[in-house]
């Protein structure tokens, strides 16, 4: 049997605060790492363009910011002990203009 190397992927998740929790507003995938983003920075989320501004702008206003605040990284074992997937979490609160 051939096997195929995996490909590796990242995922960067945003999430927005809502009655609920948080809601995710905007996924993204990419096949080379993603820039590090800490807690505190600055998400203007006027750069997504399409579906996931279009939900942000049902939830906030135009102007509004998102700033990093809590940070989690997932990071998936495959079944030959490789590392593949590393997604991240990023949940945010809101910064009015």
């Amino acid at each position: 049997m051939e096997t195929t190397e995996r490909e590796t992927k990242y995922g960067l998740t945003f999430l927005v605060p809502s009655s609920l929790g948080f809601i995710k507003i905007c996924s993204l995938e990419s096949d080379t790492p993603f820039p590090p983003i800490h807690k505190g920075d600055i998400i203007d989320p006027r750069d997504w363009r399409g579906a996931s501004f279009e939900k942000y702008m049902k939830l906030f206003n135009y102007g509004d910011l998102l700033k990093a605040d809590i940070i989690y990284h997932h990071i998936f074992k495959n079944e030959d002990g490789s590392y593949g997937n590393h997604d991240i979490d990023i949940f945010t609160k809101v910064v009015k203009k």
